[in-house]
């Protein structure tokens, strides 16, 4: 008997929604201003699905934001005395927070909190959404936390060892809030790494499970110093981090650590402060896996700045690029002080691209946490000046994409003729399409009456897009231009050939001729002004954005297309490209009324943008999700019933939405 054998052929259309940036460290406008005097010198920080996010400060107080800062709950506890120290979230969108309650003049309990993801107490941990622990009768902290992906609570505390002195205690819950007793000693480990105070600042979980602390301890014989310990997942010390699983960091007296990250090749990056004299430096110290100092690191394994008197490093985290966002403030003495932003290159020397010189000093007054969305973007929390009252503020983090939004009432680009001879010609372009209704009649580009023109709708119908190079030739494509979703669009005419095609997201389209005149009509090269999101001199406004835009003196083939369409292109050496527009201007949402030209990037035909607002989202320049669209690889795991569809992430942005259509022919 013979088998038939199945081949799925994917194809992944343009996105709806995915993520670029502006300049690397300007102020995020879009994010709307957050502060709440409830949740004082905000500690905790964390992200939630959708581009949430919960944060944490004041007396074990939480707010949930949406992805635009605008608030999603609020979950006052109001623990009299109490104090947020972190907060993590689970893959289920659940929260979990962590931190003390003073209960008298020299003690004080932990409490941990899980909360429902919008705020509530979660009453399948410890029946009621909290747990309370006093273990000994002087100061107990839980310093951090951080979830295993077994949903397995990890918290990292301080435990009072008597008088001047604590020690470092891990436990590990179970998802009901009871104690792990497959870990270390009935779900707790205790180390005594000083013979005075030990604090563990941060905890986080490795890829192959390990655990790892790090923080600061005091000892008589060197004063404070930073520490790592490592614990395998039993709860037992990893001897392969410095023989011992303990590691003491070797920067000298006065050094304090808050926050740690682990990079992709498996380094530590230690944030914290070290002493000179009276005054506080910052430090970010890089640790190799066996605990050995990463001599590599900036100098001697550590990066260090002075902006004077008192300078404090909070927080670090590291970008898919392997940058890393070194976070803190910086004070002269109160009420005077400014959280600060770093951006190092992975050897430790500062990042010029970010914020000119590597150093970003924003409008908070201290800075305690750092996260990274998945867009790139950065988000701290802390407190503003003088009181500390909690904020939280986001900044761009990755290079420019930006595009236009016309209003489809009066916005245009006018570009000036230019003498430009056009006999062959290919018309490329990005179009974001936000039409009243998929019959509007709105033109992406026109050089004049019947001449290099595009629009929507009319005689191609609804979604559809007609194409006129030349008078007389109507080139209809039918129901191929989506609404409310970014689309490439390439339009090919050599009159030579009697060739016309159309591409869209690099896969023909099929055209039929409605006008009078036949394929070999000339382009009639007129004079007008090109205009980019009206007809010439007449109107028919396009509504939606429109990005890289690129005009070829030569019919390009399909391979051609496909092969540049999400890429940026290299302008240089390819002479048959008439003009260019990246459209890389202005900043997002912002004010943006001296940003008036679009610029051609040989800087040729310059175009000059005409009667748009530059100061909302609308008629605007606004962020572009353009050319960020996955790469379809060949299925795997195939069988009668079923197979495993199978792409590559874009090299920037986020995969939101997509569509999936799935065929057993190539060529459909």
């Amino acid at each position: 008997m013979k088998k038939r054998s199945l081949i799925f052929y994917l194809f992944l259309s343009s996105l709806i929604n995915t993520a670029a940036a502006q300049s690397d460290g300007l102020y995020d406008p879009n994010f709307a201003y957050v502060f709440d005097a409830s949740l004082s010198n905000a500690k905790g920080l964390a992200l939630q699905s959708n581009g949430k996010i919960v944060w944490g400060g004041g007396q074990l107080n939480v707010d949930g934001l949406y992805s635009d800062g605008s608030l999603n709950f609020t979950s006052y506890q109001s623990l009299a005395s109490g104090e947020l120290l972190s907060i993590a979230t689970q893959a289920d969108d659940k929260i979990v927070a962590v931190g003390m309650i003073q209960m008298g003049l020299e003690d004080s309990r932990i409490e941990i909190l899980r909360l429902n993801p919008y705020g509530s107490y979660d009453n399948t941990f410890n029946s009621n959404g909290r747990l309370s622990l006093d273990p000994t009768p002087g100061f107990d902290y839980a310093r951090s936390v951080a979830i295993q992906d077994d949903n397995k609570i990890v918290v990292a505390c301080e435990f009072s060892a008597g008088e001047n002195n604590s020690e470092t205690v891990i436990i590990r819950l179970n998802s009901d809030g009871s104690m792990d007793a497959t870990f270390a000693a009935n779900g707790m480990f205790r180390i005594d790494v000083s013979s005075m105070w030990e604090m563990p600042n941060d905890i986080c979980i490795q890829d192959d499970g390990k655990i790892v602390v790090a923080g600061q301890c005091t000892n008589p014989s060197v004063g404070r110093s930073g520490y790592i310990i490592r614990l395998n997942e039993n709860g037992s010390l990893d001897s392969t981090l410095s023989g011992t699983g303990v590691f003491h960091t070797q920067f000298g007296a006065g050094c304090d650590v808050y926050d740690l990250a682990i990079q992709a090749d498996g380094k530590y990056l230690l944030a914290g402060a070290y002493a000179v004299g009276y005054t506080h430096h910052y430090g970010l110290f890089r640790i190799n896996p066996d605990g050995t100092t990463d001599l590599s690191f900036g100098t001697g394994g550590k990066f260090t700045y002075f902006l004077g008197t008192y300078d404090y490093g909070r927080a670090v985290e590291v970008q898919d690029d392997g940058k890393i966002l070194f976070a803190g403030y910086h004070s002269s003495g109160y009420p005077n002080s400014s959280g600060v932003i770093f951006r190092l290159l992975n050897n430790g020397t500062l990042d010029p691209t970010f914020s000119d010189d590597g150093i970003l000093i924003t409008d908070l007054g201290y800075i305690y946490a750092l996260k990274l969305q998945s867009d790139g973007k950065i988000l701290v929390a802390g407190g503003d000046q003088g009181y500390g009252y909690g904020r939280v503020e986001r900044f761009y983090g990755h290079k420019p994409d930006v595009t236009l939004n016309f209003d489809g009432t009066d916005d245009y680009v006018s570009i000036a003729d230019n003498d430009a001879t056009i006999n062959a010609m290919t018309i490329e372009a990005w179009v974001y399409w936000t039409p009243d209704a998929n019959t509007d009649i709105q033109f992406i580009c026109s050089k004049s009456m019947e001449q290099m023109e595009l629009h929507t709708a009319g005689g191609s119908g609804s979604n559809g897009i007609r194409f006129i190079p030349a008078s007389g030739v109507y080139l209809d494509a039918y129901n191929v231009l989506p609404m409310n979703r970014w689309t490439h669009i390439a339009a090919v005419y050599d009159p030579s050939q009697a060739l016309a095609k159309m591409y869209i997201n690099g896969l023909e389209t099929p055209l039929t001729n409605n006008g009078t005149n036949p394929l070999t009509t000339p382009v009639s090269n007129t004079t007008s002004d090109f205009t980019l999101g009206k007809r010439t001199g007449v109107g028919f406004n396009f509504k939606g954005s429109i990005d890289e835009v690129r005009i070829w003196n030569t019919a390009k083939t399909q391979a051609e297309i496909e092969a540049d369409f999400t890429n940026t292109l290299n302008d240089y050496g390819q002479p048959e490209l008439v003009a260019f527009y990246t459209f890389d201007q202005g900043m997002p949402g912002d004010t943006n009324t001296t940003d008036t030209l679009l610029y051609d990037t040989r800087l040729l035909f310059n175009g000059t943008l005409d009667n748009f607002a530059l100061n909302s989202n609308t008629s605007n320049w606004i962020e572009s999700y353009a050319m960020v669209i996955p790469q379809a690889l060949p299925p795997d795991s195939i069988s009668l019933t079923s197979f495993r569809a199978r792409w590559n992430h874009p090299e920037t942005g986020i995969v939101e939405n997509y569509v999936l259509e799935v065929s057993h022919v190539s060529d459909f």
